[in-house]
C-alpha cells in the first residue's frame, strides 16, 4: 500500500459523490486507504484482517457514499470502519465461544432454554411494528444501530428507544404470561 505523499482531502468524497466514478473513486482509496488501515489494524490487531477490512470496507464505501450527506468525511469514514471491525470482532468471538463450548452441554442447555425462547419470539409478536423490527435487527441479525438508522430510514435515538421499549415491553409481556425466568 502507497502512501500519499500530502494529508487526504475530504474534497476527493465530494468528487466521488459528484462524479460516481472509478476514477475519482480510486482518489479515494488512495488518499484514505493508510487511514482505514490503521484503524482497522488498531481494533482487529491483525494484518491479514485488517487488509480484508479495508478490501471489505471501500466496497461498502462505494455504494455508501452516494447516499450520504455528511459535512465532516474523515469522522464519519473513522466511524464506518470501527463499526466495521467491531463487527468482526463481535462475529469473531461468537464463532470461537462456539467452537470453545462441550457440544453436549450446549444441547442439554438449548433444550432447558427453549421454553424461553418460544416465549421470547411471542413477545416479540406482540410489540408496536417498529420496535419489533429494531429488536429483530439488532439481536436477531446483529445490525448496529446505525446500520438499523440507515436502513429504517430513523434517527439512531429513536432506534435505541425502539429497542430499550421493545425490551421493556417483552419482559413485562412474559413475566405476565410465563412468570419470572
Amino acid at each position: 500500500m502507497k502512501l500519499p505523499s500530502k494529508y487526504p482531502s475530504e474534497e476527493s468524497f465530494v468528487l466521488f459523490k459528484k462524479k460516481q466514478d472509478a476514477a475519482s473513486f480510486q482518489r479515494i482509496y488512495q488518499e484514505w486507504s493508510h487511514l482505514v488501515y490503521g484503524v482497522s489494524l488498531k481494533y482487529l490487531q491483525n494484518i491479514e484482517d485488517a487488509k480484508d477490512a479495508v478490501t471489505d470496507i471501500f466496497e461498502k464505501l462505494w455504494h455508501e457514499i452516494p447516499q450520504q450527506n455528511v459535512h465532516f468525511w474523515k469522522s464519519w469514514l473513522y466511524t464506518v470502519t470501527k463499526f466495521h471491525c467491531l463487527m468482526q470482532i463481535r462475529a469473531r468471538k461468537a464463532k470461537y465461544q462456539n467452537l470453545s463450548q462441550d457440544p453436549w452441554e450446549d444441547l442439554e442447555s438449548s433444550l432447558e432454554r427453549e421454553p424461553w425462547w418460544n416465549a421470547i419470539e411471542q413477545a416479540a409478536e406482540e410489540l408496536k411494528p417498529e420496535q419489533k423490527h429494531c429488536i429483530q435487527l439488532f439481536y436477531w441479525k446483529g445490525l448496529s444501530y446505525e446500520e438499523i438508522a440507515d436502513q429504517q430510514g430513523i434517527n439512531m435515538t429513536t432506534v435505541k428507544s425502539h429497542l430499550q421499549n421493545g425490551k421493556r415491553n417483552m419482559r413485562i409481556w412474559i413475566e405476565q404470561h410465563h412468570g419470572k425466568p
